[in-house]
């Protein structure tokens, strides 16, 4: 069961990819990993990275505290934050942090 929902996981970012290509973003990197945790994607687009977080669900989630819990979210930011010292510390850039939550019916973006 794990293992089913890791490739359904793995697959929702693909797609995500996918969808990011076509709406002219430059992945950047696909898992990225940091000593603080790992961002599923990292896209460029114009002036802005972009930070997402995939979760795929079987069914839209009624709380988003059962998607992500605040450590992860902290992890995530800390990770962005290493990311961005080590790339692109002097260049200016507008820095967004998004969960997308992935199901068979829908993409939802929430900002983090």
């Amino acid at each position: 069961m794990v293992i089913l929902h890791q490739k359904k996981g793995y697959y929702a970012e693909k797609s995500f990819i996918n969808a990011l290509l076509n709406r002219n973003h430059q992945v950047l990197h696909h898992r990225y990993q940091s000593s603080y945790g790992e961002i599923d994607i990292i896209s460029k687009k114009e002036r802005c990275i972009y930070f997402f977080e995939i979760k795929y669900r079987s069914k839209k989630p009624e709380q988003l505290s059962t998607v992500i819990k605040y450590q992860q979210i902290q992890r995530i930011y800390q990770s962005a934050e290493k990311f961005i010292a080590c790339n692109y510390n002097n260049i200016i850039y507008q820095y967004k942090l998004f969960l997308s939550i992935i199901t068979p019916k829908q993409v939802s973006l929430i900002p983090l």
